[in-house]
């Protein structure tokens, strides 16, 4: 269990198990003179062997910074809990004692032993005065109790930070950076910017890159930069012009020729930016920072706009040898430079054109014939490959409603693929390669789209802009067919929460009882979607603010007919509210047996037990918990290669009463729905009251004030525009550019208020425009006046634990300035739930790994792991070792390609102690 107080940038937590009737020792206070490393462990609590239930241990921490002789102080408040523990009841607090008046005196520093008179070493209770001007010392045994609560004792630990930032990436030599994109003829454009040699005006552009990443492990990435840029702007091979980070010219320019002026101040102003926009739309030289790490920060020299100051590029500079200062420093005022010089080449001034469509191949011939239907929303990957083949960069088109796409590049290799949206469907040809010589001509590339397998795909959606309590709720419910087939008969199962009510529909509805509705939607034909309206109302009795509601909808035929390299086990999970318990049933619906799998119960925010279990085809095993109003979730292990819901789940909220006659909210939402499945779609939202009409909310939230996130966990995001302005808008358009680590072609765009044409363009630039909606503003029509889009997307493979993952929407009226919604962000990490069981005693823990399955060629990431000399040994399923390495750190790298696909056992050795232990599938 962890609480944060106030988040600090050294902040982490660590269960420890004992046994009752206990004494304790708590932790000596520390002063930490330079951080050269993580700084995890400042101690911790160590308690008595003795007989009795187990107890836990956890802090909280708090950073205080006003510290005459030092940087800051970490104020850790420690708690030993007892079991069975009463959370109505108080704590025993123990004081720290500080026997002299005299700053950092070893005197100061133990920490005390709370234990009954008369124990004997080395568990007698500490007996020394608590403050010096105390008339006689206190012996600790007075804070002893056999029947104690818990016990809360505060550590001391003071950071005298002198070590500065580290860089992880500053250059020790030059850097040549090679342009390999177009000319923009708006951009550098002017007679006063002619190349010296040819004369020509227009100078090419090239994104220079200029980043940094900095490290400090007493400050974590709570540290600033600032940046000089000197620029040979008129290639004479001297730097005449400074741009300063903390002094920006003013949008579209540059402050010519200001390098002998004190401060950089001064210089001719001219412009770079020649496009035909507003003042607020012209770019401007800035710094970007983001968190990289928990102990890392990125910089980069960007830029911007006012009207859109949180959308970033990087910043576009001329031809010519060019030099940057980076000055970077952390809270404790310690301070490191990094300064370089780099050149970039010019480039070509045309572009090459690479255009096609794609198409159903209806004749067989692998052939895009004219009379062929195209077939919109695909998406086109093209990658620009290095000297040795290697992909450098990425640029996505969405076929538009002809099937047509289109990329604008330079001379170059490329590599251009589809990216299907499920694998029942093979292209003629699979790919294509583009050596580009030449410049100012097209290439065409048509796809014939062929049938791997003819079945159906079903796909579906749900949501809502928002929950009001005691009023009527729109959602709207989408499918699309994106199969090979059509869809014969198909209809939707809606299932609503017991405290929502059915009022309308847009088409037809059964009511199937147990609030449940049916929707027949008749045969749905290969790429068409549909959606219709679902008007819920949302009771006032029995609800609070803040309490989730659940709605599920499920298409039919939901089969797959693809799934090589399955067993055939499915798991699925279900929960539901009986009178006196919360009961979870975890179900193998598929055709084969499971393996052995593991599962975990959470209450509220804490794992409350955890188990294994292995199914025959069609059987089930029952779990129940007490209805005593807490927000309880099952996890369960998927069947490896199952098609089925990566992480089969149930959550069930507000079963019973706790203590004080309610039941706890707010933890449903952050651990995300179990709808992985494309025929399932689950959308729960919490009730408000009111808030921002233009927002951005994702799913899950994530776990505490880092919104932690497994690295495999898929997100959506549901982004909701609200007309607040004094006339109808014509026209919405929502964009959003994807985190560097989301991958731009795992995007699914979803369902929305009204209908819209979705575009993805660029490497992550999502763009959502909804025209002519007609959207009444509120003074009008307020229920009207709303709207919302959602959409999905996956990690990028092996994201970093520790990388923030963030998110911003634009939202333009018309030809008004953007609405920016708020920033969401999630923290990627493994086993971040706190437990509150003990491991049994000599048990070796299950180490999970990710990915799973993985290529036998791949690299294995382990969880909740992480070891200085280890020793990773594979076994297969006869106990045969086939596989050993050494490695460090949380990642192994497997290089098995000699080995059989299946499933295999492995163990974990630190020098001679076993550390883990798991299983993997390899394929």
């Amino acid at each position: 269990m962890r609480t944060l107080l106030l988040l600090c940038c050294i902040c982490t937590a660590q269960i420890l198990y004992a046994q009752q009737d206990y004494f304790i020792k708590f932790p000596d206070d520390l002063i930490q003179v330079n951080c050269t490393a993580p700084i995890f462990d400042y101690g911790q609590p160590l308690v008595s062997n003795s007989n009795g239930g187990a107890v836990s241990i956890s802090y909280t921490d708090q950073m205080i910074t006003v510290v005459p002789d030092g940087c800051f102080i970490v104020m850790r408040d420690w708690y030993v809990f007892s079991n069975p523990y009463d959370p109505q009841q108080g704590c025993i607090n123990v004081p720290n004692p500080s026997p002299s008046a005299v700053a950092n005196h070893p005197s100061n520093l133990p920490g005390p032993i709370v234990a009954p008179a008369g124990t004997a070493a080395p568990w007698a209770p500490t007996v020394v005065k608590v403050t010096p001007s105390d008339p006689a010392p206190t012996d600790y045994s007075i804070f002893w109790s056999a029947s104690a609560n818990c016990y809360r004792y505060t550590q001391r630990i003071k950071i005298i930070d002198t070590e500065n930032p580290v860089f992880v990436n500053c250059p020790a030599s030059p850097v040549t950076i090679d342009d390999a994109t177009p000319n923009d003829p708006e951009l550098w454009n002017e007679s006063y910017w002619a190349d010296p040699f040819s004369g020509n005006p227009d100078r090419s552009e090239a994104p220079a890159g200029l980043q940094l990443t900095v490290t400090d492990f007493c400050c974590g990435d709570n540290v600033s930069a600032k940046y000089e840029l000197f620029l040979d702007l008129n290639g004479d091979g001297f730097w005449e012009t400074v741009i300063r980070s903390d002094f920006p010219p003013a949008a579209g320019t540059v402050n010519y020729n200001n390098i002998n002026n004190p401060n950089y101040n001064g210089g001719t102003p001219r412009d770079f930016d020649e496009r035909p926009v507003s003042p607020g739309e012209k770019y401007r030289f800035g710094l970007y920072s983001a968190a990289d790490s928990l102990f890392q920060r990125h910089f980069y020299v960007g830029w911007h706009t006012d009207q859109a100051p949180t959308v970033w590029m990087p910043a576009q500079l001329p031809p010519g040898t060019h030099r940057i200062k980076w000055v970077v420093s952390d809270i404790c005022g310690n301070e490191s430079v990094c300064d370089y010089s780099f050149t970039v080449l010019p480039s070509s001034v045309l572009v090459h054109a690479l255009l096609g469509k794609v198409v159903i191949d209806a004749d067989d011939n692998c052939q895009a014939d004219s009379n062929e239907t195209g077939l919109k929303g695909w998406l086109a990957r093209l990658e620009r490959l290095d000297s040795i083949g290697i992909p450098s960069a990425e640029q996505y088109r969405t076929a538009n409603t002809y099937g047509g796409y289109q990329f604008f590049v330079d001379t170059g290799d490329y590599h251009l693929t589809l990216q299907p949206p499920n694998a029942y469907w093979n292209s003629c040809p699979p790919d294509a390669d583009f050596d580009i010589h030449s410049v100012g001509d097209s290439t065409n590339t048509d796809f014939a789209l062929q049938p791997q397998v003819l079945c159906p795909f079903l796909e579906t959606d749900i949501g809502t802009w928002g929950l009001r309590r005691c009023f009527d709720n729109t959602y709207t419910v989408s499918y699309c067919n994106t199969g090979t087939a059509p869809a014969d008969s198909a209809y939707l199962r809606v299932t609503i929460d017991p405290f929502l009510e059915f009022v309308s529909a847009g088409i037809p509805g059964i009511d199937e009882g147990n609030h449940t509705w049916r929707f027949d939607l008749g045969a749905i034909p290969i790429g068409e979607c549909g959606s219709f309206p679902l008007v819920l109302h949302l009771s006032c009795d029995g609800t609070v603010i803040g309490q989730s509601h659940c709605v599920e909808a499920h298409i039919y035929p939901d089969s797959f007919c693809l799934l090589p390299g399955w067993m055939g086990a499915t798991v699925e999970v279900e929960g539901g509210c009986a009178a006196d318990s919360v009961r979870f049933l975890i179900r193998n619906t598929g055709t084969g047996p499971s393996s052995v799998l593991d599962y975990i119960v959470i209450e509220d925010n804490i794992i409350n037990f955890q188990g294994m279990f292995q199914l025959p085809a069609g059987d089930s095993l029952l779990i129940a918990v007490p209805a005593n109003g807490s927000t309880w979730r099952m996890e369960a292990e998927q069947e490896p290669g199952s098609p089925g819901e990566p992480i089969p789940s149930a959550t069930v909220e507000a079963c019973g009463q706790n203590g004080s006659g309610g039941f706890s909210i707010n933890y449903l939402p952050q651990f995300g729905e179990a709808d992985g499945n494309p025929y399932v779609s689950i959308d729960c939202q919490q009730s408000r009251g009111s808030f921002d009409p233009n927002d951005k909310l994702a799913s899950p939230q994530g776990y505490g004030p880092e919104h932690l996130i497994r690295p495999d966990q898929p997100l959506e995001y549901h982004i909701r525009f609200q007309n607040t302005g004094t006339d109808t808008a014509f026209r919405v358009m929502v964009l959003d550019t994807l985190a560097p680590w989301l991958d731009p072609a795992t995007v699914v765009p979803g369902t929305s208020s009204h209908p819209y044409r979705f575009e993805l363009s660029g490497n992550s630039i999502l763009n959502f425009t909804f025209d002519n909606i007609l959207l009444p503003d509120s003074n009008v029509n307020e229920a009207a006046s709303h709207g919302f889009v959602k959409f999905r997307v996956r990690q990028r493979p092996f994201t970093p634990f520790g990388t923030v993952i963030r998110n911003q929407a634009a939202i333009y009226f018309d030809f008004n300035e953007p609405v920016y919604t708020a920033e969401v962000f999630h923290t990627v990490g493994i086993r971040y739930l706190p437990t509150a069981v003990a491991e049994k005693p000599g048990a070796v823990p299950v180490i999970r790994v990710l990915p799973n399955p993985v290529s036998r060629s791949g690299i294995l990431q382990f969880e909740n792991l992480q070891v200085t000399g280890g020793c990773f040994t594979l076994f297969d399923a006869q106990g045969r070792m086939r596989l050993q390495r050494s490695f460090t750190g949380i990642n192994v790298a497997l290089n098995a390609a000699e080995l059989s696909p299946g499933l295999y056992y492995f163990q974990i050795f630190e020098g001679m102690e076993m550390t883990g232990v798991g299983k993997v599938v390899l394929y």
